[in-house]
C-alpha cells in the first residue's frame, strides 16, 4: 500500500474537485479528469518515477488508466 499511497501523494495536487482517482489490482483509475489535468498527471508520474516506469495503458475523455513497471 506504500507505493499507491506515494502516487496518490504525487497527483493528488493536480487533481480537480469531481475528479476520481483510485488504485485496483495495481492499476491507477482516473475518472471525471480533463485532458489539461491528464497532461499534468502524466508529467508529475515521469518525473516522480521515470518515464520508463509508468505506462499509460487507456486513455479515453475523462478516462485514463495507467500502470507502473
Amino acid at each position: 500500500m506504500g507505493f499507491e499511497k506515494k502516487i496518490l501523494d504525487v497527483i493528488s495536487p493536480a487533481l480537480e474537485v469531481g475528479d476520481h482517482a483510485e488504485f485496483y489490482n495495481g492499476t491507477l483509475f482516473l475518472e471525471g479528469v480533463s485532458d489539461e489535468t491528464g497532461k499534468i498527471i502524466r508529467g508529475l508520474l515521469s518525473n516522480a518515477l521515470g518515464k520508463d516506469k509508468v505506462q499509460f495503458s487507456s486513455y479515453r475523455e475523462g478516462f485514463i488508466a495507467i500502470d507502473f513497471k
